[in-house]
């Protein structure tokens, strides 16, 4: 369901003279490039015509997109100063995948423990609110806190 791009030519024949099918999802042409959308796993099978006449076929092999890792100033966990966190966004990404998907954040939620109670503070975006940072700038050396 995520788009795929994929650069196809044909060595003699100008882009504009060939068509592209794909056995399972869509596939369109883009500015310089295709993307394909395929709708489970397996195996994709890419046509390239000309005209009528089959130039060829290609198979793709279709997996599941690992589970995404939220990092906080670029890292996923350890110590951070208070700085570090006051100014950094909570961000998501799949790690060592060969192209890049979006998961934007709509919310999250920073929880730590003050004088034996525990607090929470949400955002409806990735980036801190002014009561989170407040939450933040309450914590003491070493203190955990979950994002």
């Amino acid at each position: 369901g995520v788009d795929n791009p994929l650069d196809i030519a044909v060595a003699g024949i100008n882009a504009e003279d060939i068509t592209v099918t794909i056995s399972q999802g869509t596939i369109v042409k883009a500015e310089n490039n295709y993307i394909a959308k395929v709708t489970k796993e397996g195996t994709a099978e890419i046509k390239i015509f000309k005209d009528k006449e089959l130039l060829g076929t290609r198979n793709f092999r279709v997996i599941k997109l690992p589970d995404p890792v939220a990092t906080v100033a670029g890292r996923r966990g350890g110590r951070l100063s208070k700085e570090q966190l006051l100014n950094s966004n909570v961000n998501v990404s799949i790690i060592n995948f060969p192209f890049d998907v979006d998961f934007p954040v709509i919310s999250f939620t920073i929880s730590t423990t003050q004088n034996g109670y525990s607090i929470s503070e949400s955002s409806d975006s990735n980036q801190l609110t002014s009561e989170q940072k407040t939450l933040i700038e309450g914590l003491k050396s070493g203190q955990k806190n979950i994002f």
